[in-house]
């Protein structure tokens, strides 16, 4: 599956991105404090599921690089970020979602792509981010 990671210096962001994506038709599910995920369905049948958290012994693909910053972004102290792991095939469907989510985001949020670049969602370039 291809994916890639939402970072946030704020601790709590998972919430906003959930709620975001509930409005647009999302459906969360939870095991327990810091096991939430929530999935949309979009109208082609494609999915698009974000993970609270990331899996235990993948901690170092948020915190230790390399990293390169996509165009016009200034890469946060990544040592510092709290960080939710996503999942989806379609480079579309991920840009479309989560500009929407970075749209209402109260507070500064990037994406780690699959080669460690890291993207303001705001600005994506879907020609060249990496899942």
């Amino acid at each position: 599956m291809k994916g890639g990671f939402i970072i946030s210096l704020d601790g709590d962001f998972f919430r906003h991105v959930e709620s975001v994506l509930v409005e647009m038709g999302a459906a969360t599910a939870s095991d327990g404090p810091g096991e939430s995920v929530v999935q949309l369905k979009d109208e082609c049948g494609r999915f698009f599921t974000v993970f609270e958290g990331i899996p235990a012994g993948t901690e170092w693909e948020v915190t230790e690089g390399p990293f390169e910053a996509a165009d016009g972004v200034c890469i946060p102290d990544m040592t510092k970020v709290f960080a939710c792991s996503f999942e989806c095939r379609w480079t579309d469907l991920v840009v479309r979602l989560l500009e929407a989510v970075a749209r209402n985001a109260e507070t500064p949020m990037w994406v780690v792509d699959g080669n460690g670049v890291v993207w303001d969602p705001k600005r994506f370039d879907p020609q060249k981010i990496v899942l």
